[in-house]
């Protein structure tokens, strides 16, 4: 199949989740240090959500080789369904939209043979990129607390399991000897000669646009 879109109708079906969608997120919301800052993480974007958002796309393109396996317009791709699952990610609900915004981008890798471990490896170096502004962010906001941290990392918790669980799915499903994850290939620490690092473009809009006005991304 060459055609990424008909690649995500064939199997977004099959990769969903198949349990209510609040229920995972109820298994990491035990505590009410979890849920206040699950509540607060969307004042956190409000202020640094275009810093937040083209820093982790950089480091997420440039951590699953996607920087190097990708072509101009293969990567513009990626980071229109980055910014979907971003807007998201953001409103920190982990309802359906959720989970179909992240199956889409879990797809988009798998169509193009990125494996699991280039995948949490992006996912690592998003993650301390994401503490590091949450870290500047908290010091410039004395009214917060370190609860914060814990919803930034339990997001990217969450992020992982709903991920590696589409590939899961698909590993299971999948009988095309020939679709196998490319580990490694030649060049994957080097970007393309024609690579740009993300910048500003009219595509996101903050969850709560009334609340929180809107930003351009990419």
């Amino acid at each position: 199949m060459t055609d990424f879109r008909n690649f995500y109708d064939t199997w977004r079906a099959l990769v969903r989740v198949q349990n209510g969608a609040q229920l995972g997120a109820d298994l990491y919301f035990q505590t009410d240090r979890d849920r206040i800052g699950f509540e607060e993480m969307p004042d956190f974007f409000a202020t640094c959500a275009e810093e937040w958002a083209i820093s982790v796309t950089q480091v997420f393109e440039t951590g699953a080789s996607l920087a190097a396996r990708l072509d101009s317009a293969e990567l513009a791709k990626f980071r229109m369904i980055q910014d979907r699952h971003l807007i998201n990610l953001m409103k920190m609900r982990f309802d359906e939209e959720y989970h179909c915004s992240s199956d889409e981008r879990a797809l988009f890798l798998i169509f193009h043979k990125v494996p699991p471990v280039r995948f949490c490896s992006a996912m690592a170096r998003a993650k301390n990129r994401s503490l590091d502004i949450l870290s500047d962010y908290m010091s410039r906001n004395a009214q917060t607390a370190p609860h914060l941290i814990c919803a930034m990392t339990t997001a990217f918790m969450l992020e992982l399991h709903h991920t590696l669980r589409a590939f899961i799915y698909f590993e299971r499903f999948n009988s095309d000897a020939e679709r196998h994850f490319e580990v490694a290939k030649d060049g994957d620490e080097i970007t393309n000669s024609d690579y740009s690092a993300p910048t500003r473009n009219r595509q996101m809009t903050l969850p709560d646009k009334g609340k929180h006005g809107s930003v351009e991304l990419f």
